[in-house]
């Protein structure tokens, strides 16, 4: 049963941030996904800010989270795979959770002059999670070896891990002008495959064939 829920909490996580990020674009005149930040959807002084952050990005970050501590639990063979799993729930599943709770500031520039706490702590958390979330995914890549029936899995996931890694150095060393967003959505894109990828996998009956 924990196979389920674990498989059902990733895809309505990825349905709950990908939604958000639609619904909110919306809402801002001339908002660009290739350009803006998903963060900026939901920054404080936009009009749904609220409802946003505690109806799309939080229940996202909480699923997100019960995802990954459930997988944790079934799929934990070798040690590496419940190692990789517990680290992405911290910091990908809370890490989006703390991004409800601490939005940026209005046009969600890093380098404001005078930022709020909040707007601190949205980007120290939004920082970590980059940081970390490639090598959980790469972890887990190197246990779904071990998991019977796993198909592509592995490779999928060693990818999406690589690319994330990709992305979060030209975020952070080579950032483009007018493709932030995009860099971004490369990113996040990256890790919603994986627990989609995941999600299938503890979905189907071969994700019972492992031993815990």
């Amino acid at each position: 049963m924990r196979y389920k829920i674990a498989g059902w909490a990733g895809l309505l996580g990825v349905l709950f941030f990908v939604g958000e990020a639609i619904v909110g674009g919306l809402q801002i005149e001339n908002y660009s996904h290739a350009r803006q930040f998903i963060s900026e959807t939901y920054a404080s002084g936009t009009p749904w800010s609220d409802m946003l952050r505690f109806s799309g990005v939080l229940p996202a970050g909480v699923l997100f989270t019960v995802f990954a501590f459930l997988s944790a639990s079934k799929l934990s063979v070798p040690r590496r795979g419940m190692i990789g799993f517990i680290a992405f729930g911290v910091f990908y599943g809370l890490g989006t959770v703390a991004a409800a709770f601490f939005p940026c500031d209005f046009g969600c520039d890093p380098g404001q002059a005078d930022p709020t706490i909040s707007h601190i702590l949205h980007f120290a958390s939004g920082t970590l999670t980059y940081l970390f979330t490639p090598f959980c995914l790469v972890l887990i890549g190197v246990a779904a070896e071990k998991w019977p029936n796993a198909s592509a899995l592995p490779k999928t996931l060693l990818v999406c891990g690589a690319i994330m890694f990709a992305g979060v150095l030209v975020l952070f060393l080579f950032p483009v002008d007018g493709l932030l967003g995009l860099n971004q959505r490369i990113i996040e894109g990256a890790a919603l495959v994986s627990i989609v990828r995941c999600s299938q996998y503890l979905l189907s009956r071969k994700a019972s064939m492992v031993p815990v």
